[in-house]
């Protein structure tokens, strides 16, 4: 990184990027000599890996299901002894049919969007992945979040 200058951006990306610094010369007799290198950016000192069940991506209402998380450092080794919180998400999509004029028989489609936590907790990272039990109530879509910090 260069004196006095920031990485725009780089904080508010998901993940590590990867710059690509491209270099061109032309030599005497007009041929051009190019080369490039890549940069890995790594925003964040840690990253949080989530590891489901081998093949399964839904479960049973009522089932546990577990998820693995662990916390690995830039460089892919586990950090250990850190707090890591998740959060898990419900999200309910719902839609019907409304009449605009009852008279004319003139129906308009409306949906309606819901996300609702329903179980947050935290744990401690570990040397191998350490299990996140979820048991889900209803049928739907859940998000997992887990954050380091």
């Amino acid at each position: 990184m260069l004196p006095g200058k920031q990485r725009r951006g780089a904080q508010n990306s998901p993940s590590g990027i990867k710059a690509v610094v491209t270099g061109k010369v032309l030599e005497k007799g007009g041929r051009p000599n190019q080369n490039y290198i890549s940069i890995p950016i790594d925003p964040y000192p840690n990253y949080v890996g989530l590891l489901f069940p081998s093949g399964q991506n839904h479960t049973r209402v009522g089932t546990q299901f577990q998820i693995s998380s662990i916390l690995v450092n830039t460089n892919g080794e586990p950090e250990i002894g850190k707090t890591l919180k998740y959060k898990i998400y419900k999200n309910s999509y719902y839609w019907w049919w409304e009449y605009e004029n009852r008279r004319d028989y003139r129906l308009r489609y409306k949906s309606n969007r819901n996300t609702q936590l329903v179980q947050e907790g935290s744990l401690i990272s570990q040397h191998q992945a350490v299990p996140i039990d979820f048991t889900p109530e209803d049928n739907g879509e859940y998000l997992i979040e887990v954050s380091s910090g």
